[in-house]
């Protein structure tokens, strides 16, 4: 029976720290287990015996516990789930290790309500206690460690989901287990009776007041038709490669961009993960006409002077990116058209902080906190009067009563249905287009179409024309 190995300092400054982690599942410095997790490699099935003779240790160990030891076999849906549950668990784990920013954690929940049947967000085919069973053994038998365990406050309506990590043990079984072989970890297609929901509501918990988390909903036809067209996008992209092709310095610069990177949302995350090709539409405010936006693929997460080293089919890609976006949609709203540059404010207050705040004014419910490059002294002007000034070149918004009161996510459930549209143009080419939200990566070859796709859906939607960019 293998012992809990002695951490390594690096180890233990990576527990000190764990406390401190924003509280979220899909945390940006988590990675929430995939469940369909898979690898590949040039050496077949290199992993399975390792995971086969990890699952028959811990099965075997349950029989020889002090306390409550075992006493009668699994079911046979049990069993399976059983081993699943340590397959996932060891994939994710060994995964995360290779990740490139050593402060990524496993987050995995040990809420026993995440695996009702019941639930429309239930991992498919994994109960509570096998999956529990699995973690419990392979930490008792130092596969695993827990670097901070899960909670929930209700007093403070708070909380925070368990983090674990693979041990050094189980790390230098991989190793031995690989014998240099290179291992890409993907997601595997998923089966048409398998059950993994993409189409995703979050708004206030019934009875927790000002907690935000996925809701239950009834189908209708537009989630039955959502769900299908992006049951199409998903499957073509699944059947293409999709890479970041650059040397190990480029490498290190972008983890470097990475922890630097700002977070804007709980989707966003400070890592890359390259099995995450599965895109998700995620609603918000308990309504289908907000949000609605794409997420989830990694190409979402890499910083914008990176995306250029992104490749499809080991084929060079290029990013389209509709100019002054969601700006544009709200003066095309009231019949109006941008006749200058709408960022253009003050000449000593930078254009990306102009974005930040009018960005801002459209997402949020209050009042909007100064950007971290704004500084007054050099403006010669406080940030509540640089709001002013944006009012003021901007007042038919502000007459429409769209600043400040979240309008952003309308906004956003408008770009989704367009994103949408053209997305399902290329299925019918069956030509990976991979979107950013207001912008698409797609092959070169393909580029001219795919700017003329995004300006003429827009005329259609809008009856303007706008400018469509290459990044």
């Amino acid at each position: 029976m293998s012992n809990a190995p002695n951490h390594s300092a690096h180890v233990q400054e990576l527990i000190k720290i764990a406390p401190t982690l924003e509280d979220q599942n899909y945390t940006e410095s988590s990675k929430y287990i995939n469940f369909f997790l898979a690898y590949e490699c040039d050496a077949s099935n290199i992993l399975d015996l390792m995971i086969a003779d990890i699952t028959k240790e811990v099965e075997v160990s349950e029989w020889e516990l002090e306390e409550n030891p075992r006493k009668n076999k699994r079911g046979h849906n049990a069993h399976r789930r059983f081993k699943a549950a340590i397959r996932s668990i060891l994939l994710n784990a060994l995964q995360v290790s290779e990740i490139r920013n050593a402060e990524v954690f496993l987050a995995v929940s040990k809420n026993a309500n995440t695996y009702l049947g019941t639930d429309r967000y239930a991992p498919h085919d994994m109960g509570y206690d096998p999956f529990i069973e699995a973690c419990d053994g392979l930490e008792r038998l130092g596969y695993i460690y827990t670097i901070h365990n899960g909670y929930y406050d209700h007093n403070q309506n708070t909380g925070l989901c368990t983090r674990i990590a693979a041990s050094e043990h189980l790390l230098d079984l991989y190793e031995e287990a690989k014998n240099g072989q290179h291992i890409d970890y993907i997601t595997r297609k998923i089966k048409a009776d398998e059950k993994d929901e993409t189409i995703i509501l979050k708004g206030e918990l019934p009875n927790r007041q000002g907690v935000v988390g996925k809701l239950q909903y009834e189908d209708d036809k537009f989630t039955e038709k959502a769900r299908n067209n992006l049951r199409q996008i998903n499957k073509l992209i699944a059947k293409h490669e999709i890479k970041l092709d650059c040397d190990e310095v480029t490498k290190k610069a972008l983890v470097k961009a990475l922890k630097n990177k700002a977070i804007y949302d709980i989707e966003q995350v400070k890592f890359i993960d390259e099995s995450a090709v599965k895109l998700y539409r995620i609603f918000s405010e308990g309504r289908f006409d907000r949000g609605g936006r794409f997420y989830r693929g990694w190409w979402q997460q890499v910083p914008k002077d990176f995306r250029k080293y992104i490749t499809i089919d080991r084929e060079p890609t290029v990013e389209l990116d509709y100019s002054r976006y969601h700006i544009s949609i709200l003066y095309a709203q009231l019949g109006l058209a941008l006749s200058d540059d709408p960022y253009v404010i003050h000449p000593k207050v930078s254009i990306d902080t102009t974005k930040y705040a009018i960005n801002a004014m459209l997402n949020a419910k209050g009042i909007v906190k100064p950007h971290n490059d704004f500084n007054p002294k050099a403006c010669g002007m406080t940030w509540e009067k640089f709001i002013g000034l944006i009012e003021d070149r901007h007042k038919p918004i502000v007459e429409n009563g769209w600043w400040n009161t979240g309008y952003g996510l309308t906004l956003q459930y408008l770009d989704a249905r367009i994103a949408e549209e053209i997305m399902l143009h290329f299925v019918k080419q069956k030509v990976p287009c991979l979107p950013i939200h207001d912008s698409f990566i797609i092959p070169k070859p393909y580029e001219n179409e795919l700017r003329g796709m995004m300006q003429g859906i827009y005329r259609k939607h809008f009856n303007q024309s706008i400018e469509v960019k290459t990044k």
